[in-house]
Parts: C-alpha cells; structure tokens; sequence
C-alpha cells in the first residue's frame, strides 16, 4: 500500500508501535477516497467500524436541535468515528454515531471493523495499550 510509510511513521511517533502491529492493522482495513463535501459517518447512524485518516482533513460536527457546531478538526493519524467510551470498556460493540464527519477537502481514511480489531487485540494485548 502506497500510503504505509506515512502511516507508519504517524502511527510510530503517535501510538508508539513497532512495524509489524502497524502493518496488522493496515492489513484489517480497507481504503476507501472520499470527496470534499463527502460524509464519511453520519450522526445517529448505527456505528460497527471506525476510520484511521490517512490523508485530508475532517470536520466533526455535532448536530442540536437549532444549530450545527464543529467540535474538531482530524487531521492524518486521528481516528473517525469511534467511540472513546468502548475503547476504555473493551466493548466494540455497535452504537448510534453522535456527530457527522464530514471532509473538508479529498480524503484518504482506512475503515476497519470493530470486530476485526477486537479480534486483533486479543491476539496482540499489547497494541490494544497503545489506543
């Protein structure tokens, strides 16, 4: 994959991973390009999986009831649509989105399942550390 170097270094200095966990995990996901304007997850929408952003940038918006407010900006190596909650619980289970990401310009973002990082973790406890 054209994009593992940058990856792995992101992932290196951020999570404090050797090689060989990075490229299990690159190994899970699939690449997908999404287009400015594009909404890679929607709020309310049943979550089974998150995204490594890989390239580009993401605008996370929490939806009110009268207004829309952008609580951050993803940049590459950040995670899209995950749940801090179930990474602490251990749970990786499905749940209702709670803010759109939307992508301010081209985006590149790896999506992997939650059930195929769950089994991953417990194959490899010591990356699961490092979230």
């Amino acid at each position: 994959m054209h994009y593992e170097v940058d990856l792995l270094q992101l992932w290196c200095e951020d999570h404090d991973l050797d090689e060989s966990h990075i490229h299990d995990l690159l190994k899970l996901g699939q690449e997908h390009i999404f287009l400015p304007g594009d909404m890679i997850v929607h709020q309310g929408q049943d979550a089974t999986s998150f995204y490594i952003l890989l390239e580009g940038r993401v605008r996370v918006i929490q939806q009110c009831m009268f207004f829309k407010e952008i609580i951050a900006v993803l940049q590459p190596g950040d995670l899209i649509g995950l749940n801090p909650r179930n990474f602490i619980e251990g749970l990786f289970k499905s749940f209702k989105r709670t803010a759109d990401a939307e992508c301010i310009g081209q985006v590149k973002a790896l999506q992997i399942s939650f059930s195929d990082i769950k089994a991953l973790f417990s194959q490899h406890p010591e990356i699961e550390a490092t979230f």
